[in-house]
């Protein structure tokens, strides 16, 4: 059986911690989304908020995405994977994945969290 996903919401908002949680909190609560994906401001800049942001909020945190992301960016790029940074967490019943921006480490994060969706999201409801 193929997995189908359907967007429910596309924005691009500056990095502010508030705004994203804002847009956060009106996706789950208005659009009704199973998980939020997100890309970019997880570097290591001044203006790289998104992971601190989001692990104020999550109520568990998915570790192992993060790792799993690192250690196929290690295999690409070699020692460069320290920069990368990426995390996945639960916050009101709601994945959130978060991501680099790159197109390479969007299409990275994709193919190790899409297949998993469907049983994430599955434990999520229960």
């Amino acid at each position: 059986m193929e997995n189908k996903h359907e967007i429910v919401s596309y924005s691009i908002i500056p990095d502010e911690s508030e705004l994203l949680l804002s847009k956060v909190d009106d996706i789950i609560d208005n659009k009704n989304a199973d998980v939020i994906i997100t890309t970019g401001g997880t570097g290591i800049g001044s203006r790289d908020i998104t992971i601190e942001t989001f692990k104020t909020i999550f109520e568990k945190e998915l570790s192992g995405f993060g790792e799993i992301f690192r250690y196929e960016t290690y295999k690409e790029l070699g020692t460069g994977a320290l920069l990368s940074r990426a995390t996945a967490g639960v916050y009101k019943k709601t994945l959130i994945v978060s991501i680099p921006g790159s197109p390479n480490a969007v299409k990275l994060g994709l193919k190790i969290i899409l297949p998993e969706l469907r049983h994430l999201v599955k434990h999520l409801k229960e």
